[in-house]
């Protein structure tokens, strides 16, 4: 599509009909003016005036009959409060206050509190973050020497403003939503309008793929965010630095939205350490163990968000831990193909069970049939009912099936065979069981041969493996192959 369309100007160039300077704020332009002028003293465009300005900025041009008509760049940067609401009425933040861990469809009671903030977006980034430090659990800390205690975020300030900022300038203004800042008891999320015009797989990496590039323009000559798509590594750097989970972030192409999911969870504390000391049977790595406190606190991960844990893992790396996890039965695979996606294990269940008792998420978990969509509640807890997508990633990573650094699942030189013939029967097409199911002990050799080379064209399988497979008609093997 960007083929197609790499031609086509962004929406907020677009004239806003109905519009015009009478509806520009003059205190909006002004600040503008000042914090240009920190960051560049010396800039060309703050010897114009407003109307020249404006048009530098793209915030404003003349139709055909001359007049003066604001795009939507000036209108949500620079608007009256009046003009935004008369005409992007849906252009606000709601900063909503639950109980809990999860999103409760209870309409009498769905959370504790909100706010619904408007205004123009120059200014309303410091609003909406006020807004959430002055509601944030703060810790305690007296240093050596000082009489009085300071209370600290636990959330670093930078990343907030980072988080807010993308959410601002990477919306899409197409779509008639707020932002929505949902702050859990364990975590903050920040869902607005738009999925990432770049691949989950790819943020954090060098580069920035704009949706709203005048928008997004004034941001940055303003100091208000960076557009070198260095904003999420430094999201990561700054969490790490405080001793936090690392942030997680969603991309739905179907829900067409972005999330951004911050925890208030010290990585790897005292409490954790000896939880997880429990596990240590299983001779895990970090990224295991890790994704072992994750879904204790969100109750699911797919793929790419195990990815995220740790940047430097592939995603072959990540669908091996994964298939490793649920062969101790730490994790239950849920989901088919793109939409799949892990929950808390047999054996996982027992520890968050033993821990919790009554209130622990097992029971929520258990009350799910396999054959429920499960997304709901389950990793986002949507507001206004959206369900969200948790996975993203087959059994499969690149195009291979069970894959990690180019060899077939294996795992200190031997073949992880453990439940390995049942995670690749559940993953078959259909059309191929059904064949295997018909098949009996009679079958023509020719017959067999087709069906094996389906089966090996649709993924690798060794001799023993189709064997198992194809059940009792291991005489006919050596003759096919």
């Amino acid at each position: 599509m960007p083929v197609f369309y790499s031609s086509a100007e962004s929406f907020d160039c677009t004239l806003v009909k109905g519009s015009s300077l009478e509806d520009i704020d003059e205190n909006a332009v002004s600040y503008y003016r000042r914090l240009r002028a920190k960051v560049n003293p010396n800039a060309e465009e703050l010897t114009y005036d407003d109307t020249n300005l404006l048009m530098a900025l793209r915030a404003c041009e003349k139709d055909r009959s001359g007049a003066y008509v604001l795009t939507y760049t000036g209108l949500i940067v620079f608007g009256k409060s009046m003009a935004l609401r008369r005409l992007m009425p849906a252009l606000r933040v709601d900063y909503i206050r639950v109980s809990g861990n999860r999103w409760v469809e209870n309409p009498d009671k769905r959370f504790e509190s909100t706010i619904d903030m408007r205004g123009l977006f120059i200014l309303l980034v410091n609003r909406t973050l006020n807004a959430i430090t002055d509601d944030l659990p703060k810790g305690f800390e007296l240093k050596d020497g000082n009489l009085q205690a300071s209370t600290p975020i636990n959330i670093p300030n930078e990343t907030l403003r980072e988080a807010i900022v993308n959410a601002f300038i990477h919306r899409s203004f197409r779509v008639n939503q707020p932002i929505q800042i949902i702050r859990y008891s364990n975590r903050l999320e920040i869902i607005n309008p738009g999925y990432s015009l770049k691949s989950p797989g790819r943020l954090g990496e060098p580069g920035s793929e704009l949706r709203n590039q005048y928008i997004s323009s004034i941001f940055h000559e303003t100091n208000l965010a960076e557009t070198k798509g260095s904003g999420i590594k430094a999201m990561r750097e700054q969490m790490k630095k405080a001793k936090l989970m690392p942030p997680t972030f969603e991309s739905s192409r179907e829900n067409n939205q972005f999330t951004t999911r911050l925890l208030f969870h010290h990585l790897l504390g005292k409490e954790d350490l000896e939880w997880l000391s429990s596990f240590a049977q299983y001779d895990l790595n970090n990224e295991q163990r890790l994704s072992l406190i994750f879904v204790r606190e969100l109750e699911a991960i797919d793929n790419i968000t195990y990815r995220q844990l740790n940047s430097d893992i592939t995603s072959r790396k990540a669908t091996f831990d994964m298939h490793r996890m649920c062969e101790m039965e730490l994790f239950g695979l849920k989901g088919q193909k793109r939409n799949a996606y892990y929950v808390a294990g047999t054996n996982l269940m027992s520890h968050i069970n033993k821990d919790d008792g009554e209130n622990s998420i097992g029971n929520s978990l258990n009350s799910r049939a396999d054959g429920e969509n499960g997304r709901a509640n389950v990793l986002n807890s949507r507001a206004d009912g959206l369900n969200s997508r948790v996975g993203r990633e087959m059994c499969r990573a690149d195009g291979e099936m069970c894959r990690a650094d180019g060899e077939m699942c294996r795992a200190n030189g031997e073949m992880c065979r453990a439940n390995e013939e049942k995670c690749r029967a559940e993953i078959l097409p259909p059309a191929i069981q059904e064949r295997i199911n018909k098949i009996g002990k009679r079958a023509a050799s020719s017959e067999i041969r087709s069906l094996i080379i389906d089966l090996c064209a649709f993924a690798p399988f060794s001799l023993s493996q189709l064997a198992q497979l194809l059940k009792e008609i291991h005489e006919h093997c050596d003759t096919i192959t």
